[in-house]
């Protein structure tokens, strides 16, 4: 197994992990929002993660709010200029 990294658009969006196992963060990097997974390697089969991103200010989608929603954190942008709240679950 190894941990592997994968971009998100600040917008959310679906992510396809092969051998996924589980979510270790979700973070920035410079001002890149990223995923970090641990990964089965010799596992082939794809998960789908969800991922639901919203500015300080913005409505909350009453999704983000049910059980199978995991949240990450805060997470800021050009220095501090943007703040993000994150979500994620594994799609079924």
């Amino acid at each position: 197994m190894t941990i592997h990294k994968f971009q998100i658009e600040f917008t959310g969006e679906l992510i396809q992990i092969p051998g996924f196992v589980k979510v270790v963060s979700i973070t920035t990097q410079r001002d890149d929002l990223v995923l970090y997974a641990i990964v089965d390697d010799l596992d082939k089969r794809i998960t789908t993660i969800e991922v639901c991103i919203l500015g300080t200010g913005n409505p909350l989608d009453a999704k983000v709010l049910l059980d199978e929603w995991v949240f990450t954190g805060t997470h800021s942008q050009y220095a501090g200029g943007l703040m993000w709240h994150v979500w994620y679950k594994e799609r079924k």
